[in-house]
């Protein structure tokens, strides 16, 4: 039975025919077949192959290791794909800039989103002086300067609506308790409106922001004002 498997899946093996692309090569365990006959005493099984998937495997064009898939590992390979992923999102950042609306910086009011400085917003102040430390100490080019930045807009954390407060609470009650309950009491109203009162004067603190790729903030206004004060020795 073995014998007779084996030469079967030889004649497979030397009948298959299986495109090959640049850094592949045929399984050397399965020769392309994807199954390997496992002889156990007397008995011989046909199992999946453990060292591919599709009968082949990817020769890493930096370090030569063999891989079931076009993934590897090594340095250069990871720095390859680290390439490729900054510049999709350049491509990315490129197609959402031509679409969104364009503002000059001191016409803009409202903060602002450096991407990858320390995962927070900033206002113009701010921003303002991060390109002052860029251009004063960093001695950044024009060329090497962004030329924009994305604005952000508010997301609420949470807001306090105590009618639905009451309806959470009441799931925890009795059968029907929210209905003894009278939610038109000039008092439970007035606490709403007291509430409400206090989450505006809350501002920004209830707020979180994130990027507006609707909207982009133009810089060359404030990099040729920052440039000229630095000149005339005012910064």
């Amino acid at each position: 039975m073995g014998e007779s498997t084996q030469e079967l899946m030889n004649e497979l093996t030397n009948k298959l025919i299986i495109p090959l692309h640049d850094n592949e090569i045929l399984c050397p365990t399965c020769k392309g077949l994807r199954f390997v006959l496992e002889q156990r005493g007397k008995q011989a099984y046909i199992e999946s192959c453990s060292n591919c998937y599709n009968g082949k495997v990817y020769v890493c064009k930096y370090c030569g290791k063999h891989n079931q898939t076009n993934y590897c590992n090594c340095d250069k390979a990871r720095e390859e794909r680290h390439k490729e992923f900054i510049l999709k999102e350049i491509k990315k950042d490129l197609e959402r800039f031509k679409k969104a609306k364009k503002i000059k910086f001191n016409d803009y009011n409202g903060y602002f989103f450096i991407p990858d400085y320390e995962g927070r917003v900033y206002d113009s102040d701010e921003v303002y002086d991060w390109l002052y430390n860029k251009i004063k100490y960093d001695k950044l080019s024009n060329e090497e300067l962004p030329t924009y930045l994305w604005s952000t807009s508010p997301e609420p954390v949470f807001n306090i609506d105590l009618e639905d407060i009451l309806h959470d609470k009441c799931e925890e009650g009795y059968e029907d308790m929210e209905s003894f309950l009278n939610t038109d009491d000039k008092d439970f109203k007035l606490a709403q409106k007291h509430i409400d009162i206090w989450y505006k004067k809350q501002g920004d603190a209830v707020n979180t922001y994130c990027e507006d790729y609707n909207v982009a903030i133009l810089l060359d206004d404030a990099i040729t004002e920052i440039r000229y004060r630095i000149r005339m020795g005012e910064l």
